[in-house]
């Protein structure tokens, strides 16, 4: 779509949340997955303020509308950097057009992630791990709402099924590394619950320059073992760089944690293998994406945090622990 064509099309739509568009802002980057929406627009309305324009498939609506009403209620809780979705001019978040619907909300500026030497930014484990405790701090808000539990060990005995007919020779690589979790996965079921972020990363943060200025892509939001979240990230941190396992941001997070005091000692415990277990949601990813560089990376990944694992269990326990 040319450029008329995207500026005629926003302007009709942010009318439906009565916002009077200046331009469409082709220069400013927006952060979040491109794979979980159609289309995503930087506008500007004619008061200079910037809002985020985005379209779903039909099959999104409902999930995201789930989304948006939960994102609402977090924000009158009082949990600051949502950005959340915004009601259009009948109340709803959900706006449709033909075979798709729109969504809107404010932008948060923010500054590129150093992918290069994140890892060792005390203060972004602290911003983070603050941000988890009023995560679950705020949550509470969300008590009587209708929240399925995901469960991790389903999710992944469900994809070693497909791999077994559609990749067999990935299923014969995850197997045994499976088989070694087979401890955790007895305890499983055991591990306290509590609500998530779902996706929470580096990436997922729109960054300043020693703060937060937002959390975005929450849409794999929901109640989950409670250390999901720092599981993903930790689990990221060393993707990018293994010595990040603990290194300045994951020591200052794992601390802020502690000091909070929001997850129990068993979660402590398998905190480790919690992390190797939720690399095979995103081997899917390499799955679907045929990327067999990063399943091979993703396997060599997999075993240094299992043979690691004693190793990390000791230098992620409470401070009293270690000696």
């Amino acid at each position: 779509m040319n450029d008329c064509a995207h500026s005629k099309s926003a302007e009709k739509l942010l009318l439906c949340w009565d916002v009077k568009i200046g331009k469409v802002r082709h220069d400013i980057s927006l952060g979040g997955s491109p794979r979980r929406c159609l289309q995503r627009l930087a506008v500007e309305d004619a008061q200079g303020d910037i809002y985020v324009l985005e379209g779903i498939a039909a099959e999104q609506a409902g999930k995201r509308k789930v989304q948006a009403e939960i994102l609402q209620l977090l924000t009158q809780n009082g949990l600051p950097l949502l950005q959340p979705w915004l009601a259009n001019m009948q109340g709803e978040f959900l706006q449709p057009d033909g075979q798709q619907f729109w969504q809107l909300r404010r932008y948060a500026h923010g500054i590129e992630l150093p992918r290069e030497t994140y890892g060792n930014d005390a203060w972004r484990g602290k911003a983070m791990g603050d941000f988890l405790t009023r995560l679950r701090i705020h949550a509470h808000a969300l008590e009587g709402l209708p929240m399925p539990v995901f469960s991790l060990t389903d999710y992944i005995n469900e994809f070693l099924k497909v791999l077994q007919i559609r990749h067999p020779a990935l299923h014969s690589d995850l197997l045994p590394i499976w088989q070694e979790l087979a401890e955790f996965q007895e305890s499983y079921r055991q591990l306290p619950l509590a609500f998530c972020h779902g996706d929470y990363h580096p990436l997922n943060i729109i960054w300043g320059e020693e703060t937060i200025h937002g959390v975005i892509d929450w849409e794999f939001m929901g109640r989950k073992v409670e250390a999901w979240d720092l599981a993903n990230l930790l689990g990221c941190l060393g993707m990018d760089e293994p010595a990040w396992l603990t290194s300045e941001l994951a020591n200052t997070i794992i601390k802020s944690l502690h000091q909070a005091g929001i997850f129990h000692q068993v979660t402590w415990h398998w905190l480790p293998e919690l992390v190797a277990a939720l690399r095979f949601a995103w081997m899917r990813e390499w799955f679907h994406e045929q990327n067999r560089k990063m399943q091979i990376q993703e396997l060599d990944y997999l075993w240094l945090l299992l043979d690691n694992r004693k190793l990390l269990r000791q230098k992620w326990a409470p401070v009293s622990t270690n000696g």
